[in-house]
């Protein structure tokens, strides 16, 4: 009999909810699901996560961190035109590296700020959004900004470019013309 180390464990678990999430969404995925898929008990599962909203909380930890790292960024900026730069860029680049998690969050994403450890995404999603605006709190501005946000999002699992770098431009070249301007303004 193998004997599975609780990291091993945690990762088998991950993988049955990232399979069952992208199949079926992040409501319709029972805890006892994701241990049948994985091999282990209702209880195995229970261990290592507490709750559903624990469960998806690990299963985005990357997605999530690589989202603070862009905050970081955009708060590093010295304009607000920078910070815009930095958020097109950045958010495109993110959704292209996760895009799996992006889709499935995006859809989800009401319940989950509702009802999980997420809470943080929506003062991440309001620091992204203001960035995006580059300092103009216009109804356009605003509206644009949450264009890109929902478009890049939303467009970013069904890219037709094999290249992540190249798919990524393309997502910020139009998410730049969505709110008005082209890549190469400068703050003048």
């Amino acid at each position: 009999m193998v004997r599975h180390t609780s990291e091993d464990t945690r990762a088998d678990l991950l993988a049955a909810a990232s399979e069952l999430f992208a199949g079926i969404g992040f409501r319709a995925t029972s805890i006892a699901e994701v241990a049948k898929l994985a091999g282990y008990s209702k209880a195995t599962v229970l261990y290592h996560f507490s709750t559903k909203e624990q469960l998806i909380v690990a299963w985005a930890h990357d997605l999530l961190q690589s989202l603070s790292e862009l905050d970081k960024a955009i708060g590093a900026a010295t304009s607000p035109r920078a910070a815009q730069d930095v958020a097109v860029r950045g958010f495109a680049r993110l959704a292209i590296d996760h895009k799996n998690k992006v889709h499935l969050l995006q859809a989800e994403i009401p319940f989950l700020l509702a009802n999980s450890g997420m809470a943080d995404l929506a003062d991440a999603e309001g620091r992204l959004r203001r960035a995006l605006c580059a300092g103009d709190e216009s109804p356009h501005a605003v509206s644009a900004a949450y264009v890109v946000i929902a478009g890049v999002a939303a467009t970013a699992s069904r890219i037709p470019l094999d290249d992540p770098g190249e798919a990524a431009e393309v997502l910020s070249a139009i998410a730049f013309r969505t709110l008005d301007r082209s890549p190469a303004d400068d703050d003048a």
